[in-house]
């Protein structure tokens, strides 16, 4: 069941409920100016997300946060985080599009699947933003999904590309099979041979050549903290890389339990100030 059902325990767009149809409101906006937009990926599906910044703002200035979000929920659940960018940060615009199966996106996630999306989003970005410089950013599984995009050759060809922040993610799915379960249990041996959702962050960072700004909460409650130290220890072509600790925050609430660090961290990496 554990082997059958590995997509819907890793992936989880239905939490909470009602998350896959939940929409944005006039209510999200605060005080941004919010759009929703389609991304069409490489095999046809449909993905949906949102354009965020501050309100009264011209597109031609900007610099481009892409964000790739963790497994639940929607990007609509991640408007308060974009709301502190976008208000500590001069010059910005965020670019959150849904995975497959996540918020209003169609079709259902796996991991060729999300790796197929996050390059028809870069497509997308490169095209709607073709003189801003851009900077990858992924939290939990969203770090695993841009790390590959970085990694890839479309990523390593681009002139816009200025950056990679990184969450909270884990070296790979094995890895955290292994934190969950432990040793003695049968989870490992049948994660090491009947996974075909790996998410090998742990050798795919080798390959990324940004700059990296790893953001680690000390008491992450999901990810083990250690797994951040060892992506930090990998990424050995990484033109430059800068490792920040969060003493008091849990895997979801950095921005909201540290929010001056935070935005801190975030400036001094992309100079954005």
């Amino acid at each position: 069941m554990l082997v059958l059902f590995q997509n819907k325990l890793i992936y989880l767009p239905y939490i909470p409920l009602g998350a896959r149809k939940e929409r944005l409101t006039s209510q999200h906006a605060l005080s941004m100016d919010i759009r929703e937009v389609t991304v069409t990926a490489r095999d046809g599906t449909l993905l949906r997300g949102l354009v965020a910044q501050k309100k009264n703002d011209e597109y031609s200035s900007q610099n481009v946060l892409v964000y790739f979000q963790g497994n639940a929920g929607n990007m609509i659940h991640r408007v308060p985080l974009f709301q502190l960018l976008i208000s500590s940060i001069p010059n910005l615009t965020i670019v959150g599009i849904g995975y497959r199966g996540f918020g209003g996106s169609d079709g259902r996630p796996s991991e060729k699947g999300l790796q197929a999306d996050a390059l028809s989003i870069l497509k997308y970005v490169k095209t709607e933003f073709p003189l801003q410089s851009l900077y990858l950013y992924g939290h939990s599984l969203g770090g695993s999904v841009a790390l590959y995009l970085a990694s890839t050759e479309e990523a390593r060809n681009s002139t816009q590309l200025r950056g990679l922040i990184v969450e909270n993610t884990y070296t790979s799915i094995e890895d955290m099979v292994m934190a969950l379960y432990g040793k003695y249990t049968p989870y490992p041996y049948i994660a090491k041979y009947c996974l075909w959702n790996k998410w090998e962050s742990n050798k795919v960072i080798s390959k990324v050549h940004l700059p990296i700004l790893f953001l680690s909460s000390q008491k992450d409650e999901i990810v083990p903290k250690e797994h951040m130290s060892m992506l930090f220890e990998n990424a050995t072509n990484s033109s430059s890389k800068t490792f920040v600790k969060f003493k008091h925050s849990m895997h979801m609430d950095m921005f909201a339990k540290e929010p001056r660090a935070f935005i801190t961290a975030i400036r001094d990496f992309t100079n954005l100030k």
